[in-house]
């Protein structure tokens, strides 16, 4: 068959004509005298590959086995059982894929012909003998003395300019193919390897659509190709395992499930025990997925926690009764975050408060402190009294209060008028506060006259005040002791059922000296801070060893009795 530039060099096959045959029937009498001629034995995997895929469209590219006969008779490959079948079964899973998939295999195949594919592999031209080709006998009439002389178109004088010509009419054949002035075929690409496509084998054609397009672009050789598609099947079967274990049904379940566990960066230090196939799983990723499925456990719970108590807390700080229940403590916390004149305007129902802590302002605006720079006027303290009464419906209260000795007198008589069971004064010494010379408290209060007797207990100030996490600061500069809370609370209140109100709470050791005592209390603090210290500082549960260690210190004096003024 004479040469043309637009011919593929593969194609050099005789041709039969039939006139009046229909297109069938033609190809049928061509497959025949081929078929018998042994030309399908000598196909290339390229020209294979197109065949077959012919005789599978013509099937209705379905695969089945009827499909993989008519490919292998189309070669003349018996086909009697299916042992004969399954020989050529990875090779005919090539041109059995999809329409995307073998729409980028016949461009590379096309562009392995044209040795334009990175790293192809050239050969020895099979044509050592001399060939006529058109172009040298369009030369020939056109006067070139190229192709005239003795037999076997040697040239008789060579023309320079017209064997130029002649290279440069068949280099679009292929641009690596080297063809010499007697149209011999030098060199040519090698027969096309099947085996880095058998590498595809097993992946689904979105995976596999991406490689073969870099292929096409001349990005990855043949060799990186087949790579990039035992990477593929090792992670399949990496991920595979990991989903099968865990109990997902899908790897993008998995991947909600185990946000971490499944990141590439972790899932790849187990692909080297998954680059063959094994029937166990291996002992490193059995602990990889129990590591993963105790992080899942943990994850779901703490999720579980938050979603109880954002139902029952809406924005984080308390502002629902709470219940909190643990070993060595109960009871039921809400907090409202207003000034104590606006109480009554939050409370929606009255409830029954027999006992109301306020720790009021006294003008000492330590560092850290809020709302601190005047102590407490005697109008101020009749409203936060009057506030009190208005929230609680119990037959008996008591209000106790912590003041400074110049608030002593507007203090007193304010209690005095709004309570009509009497007014009882207390001193509280703190005996890890010395003076210099360490002799005496530098905590004293000193009242009128008609003060015969008065109550003082003894409890150590708080030394380790709390510190909020948020901004690594001191919650409060006037943290008191969880002892003296405990104190009152057990001295004026009941253990059934009791409701307590800590007004100006600051740092929270009033709701945690009541949690401990099993009762129930009402925080009332305007500063935004605290009351997110406040809700911090429970929201951990480790309040309760914290105020052990601090009422067990060794310093602690703990005394109770009456003392002249």
């Amino acid at each position: 068959m004479v040469k043309h530039p637009h011919v593929g060099f593969y194609k050099r096959y005789v041709c039969y004509v039939y006139v009046g045959l229909t297109v069938e029937e033609s190809l049928l009498v061509g497959h025949e005298h081929n078929n018998t001629a042994g030309y399908h034995k000598k196909l290339t995997f390229v020209q294979r590959m197109r065949c077959w895929r012919d005789a599978f469209e013509r099937m209705g590219c379905a695969k089945s086995n009827e499909a993989k006969r008519a490919c292998l008779e189309a070669l003349g490959i018996p086909t009697f059982s299916w042992n004969q079948i399954g020989l050529w079964d990875p090779q005919l899973q090539i041109c059995m894929r999809g329409p995307q998939v073998w729409a980028l295999l016949s461009d590379i195949f096309t562009l392995w012909e044209e040795a334009k594919i990175k790293d192809v592999k050239m050969k020895k031209g099979t044509s050592g003998k001399k060939v006529k080709s058109l172009e040298v006998a369009e030369s020939s009439e056109s006067g070139s003395e190229t192709g005239k002389g003795k037999k076997g178109g040697r040239p008789v004088k060579k023309n320079k300019k017209d064997v130029c010509q002649e290279r440069l009419s068949l280099m679009p054949l292929n641009h690596l193919m080297y063809v010499s002035e007697k149209n011999e075929i030098v060199s040519e690409p090698a027969d096309m390897p099947c085996k880095p496509l058998l590498g595809m084998a097993a992946l689904d054609d979105a995976l596999v659509v991406p490689i073969l397009t870099e292929v096409k672009s001349g990005v990855l050789s043949l060799d990186e190709m087949n790579h990039k598609f035992t990477l593929l099947k090792v992670r399949q079967r990496t991920t595979a395992a990991f989903v099968e274990e865990v109990g997902a049904g899908s790897w993008e379940v998995a991947k909600e499930e185990f946000p971490v566990h499944t990141h590439e960066a972790m899932m790849s230090q187990y692909y080297k025990l998954y680059e063959r196939n094994v029937k166990e799983i291996p002992l490193a990723m059995q602990l990889y997925i129990a590591k993963a499925l105790n992080y899942r456990d943990k994850l779901q719970h703490s999720q579980q926690e938050k979603q109880t108590t954002a139902t029952q807390d809406h924005e984080g700080l308390l502002i629902n009764w709470t219940a909190f229940e643990g070993e060595g403590y109960k009871g039921t916390v809400k907090v409202a975050h207003c000034d104590m004149l606006q109480l009554p305007e939050k409370m929606e129902d009255r409830l029954p408060f027999t006992l109301c802590i306020m720790d009021f302002p006294c003008g000492y605006n330590v560092e850290g402190s809020v709302d601190d720079e005047a102590p407490f006027s005697r109008p101020q303290i009749e409203g936060s009294i009057a506030s009190f009464k208005k929230i609680t419906c119990a037959p008996y209260w008591v209000i106790d209060g912590f003041y400074s000795s110049d608030m002593h007198a507007d203090l007193k008589s304010t209690f005095s008028n709004a309570c009509n069971c009497g007014v009882e004064v207390g001193i509280w010494v703190a005996p890890n506060i010395r003076t210099c010379a360490a002799r005496t408290p530098n905590i004293q209060f000193q009242f009128s006259d008609f003060d015969m007797r008065m109550t003082y207990w003894s409890h150590n100030v708080v030394v380790r005040k709390f510190t909020f996490a948020a901004d690594n600061e001191i919650l409060c500069p006037h943290q008191k002791p969880i002892s003296l809370y405990e104190w009152l609370i057990k001295k004026f209140s009941d253990l059934n059922d009791s409701y307590i109100v800590d007004v100006f709470s600051g740092s929270g050791t009033g709701v945690i000296a009541t949690l401990l005592c099993k009762r129930n209390m009402l925080v009332v603090e305007s500063d935004l801070r605290c009351v997110r210290g406040i809700r911090a500082r429970l929201a951990g549960r480790g309040f309760v060893e914290s105020a052990t260690k601090e009422k067990d210190s060794q310093s602690r004096i703990v005394s109770e009795g009456w003392r002249h003024a």
